[in-house]
This record gives C-alpha cells, structure tokens and sequence, in this order.
C-alpha cells in the first residue's frame, strides 16, 4: 500500500511539471467567419463573401460571452494559448483524480 501511495506521489509530482506555462494560456474558441455585407450590388451577395475575419470567443458563464476580433497574424498565438489551456485543464483533471486515490489509501 505505501509502494502504491509513493507511486501516486511520483506520478503526480511528474504531472504537475508537465503542466503548461502559464504565460500565453487562452480559455476561449477561435472562429473564423465570412460576412455579407449591406451593399445588395456587392459580389458577397453572389457567394463571394468578405473575410476570413477571424475571432477568440470567450465564456464568462451561462449565457454570457464576449468575442474579440483579432488580425489573422494572431490567429496561430490564439491557437497555441488554447491548446495550452486544454492541456493544464487535463493535467488538473489528472492532478485531482490522484489526490483522490492518494486520499483514499491514507485512509487505510
């Protein structure tokens, strides 16, 4: 038991150094979206449509979201600091789901 409870430990200790830089994280979706505009001679109208325009959507609880416009050169930095966000969300999950099982074997 106290092998096994040493082994939780070490894996969540190599978890937690796994973990992502917190520097750049994003919680949010990037969009990329094609507009038509107001102007009904404009060619948008016949399919060719105005864009990409590209978009960080951010969740700030039920029904409550903000979206930020940002230049398509940003559109990778975006990406990687939700892709950096994904990846501590999991190691969180990985890191409480050991503490759980670490609680558990102390109790015996």
């Amino acid at each position: 038991m106290m092998l096994q409870k040493k082994q939780l430990e070490k894996e969540r200790r190599r978890v937690i150094k796994g973990l992502p830089k917190w520097e750049g994280i994003i919680r949010g979706s990037l969009m990329k979206y094609y507009l038509t505009c107001g102007n009904k001679g404009c060619q948008c109208h016949r399919g060719y449509k105005h864009g990409p325009y590209w978009y960080v959507i951010v969740n700030f609880g039920i029904g409550r979201q903000k979206a930020y416009k940002i230049r398509k050169e940003e559109a990778k930095i975006m990406k990687e600091g939700i892709k950096r966000y994904e990846e501590l969300w999991e190691g969180l999950c990985k890191i409480g789901k050991l503490n759980i099982e670490i609680m558990r074997l102390r109790r015996k």
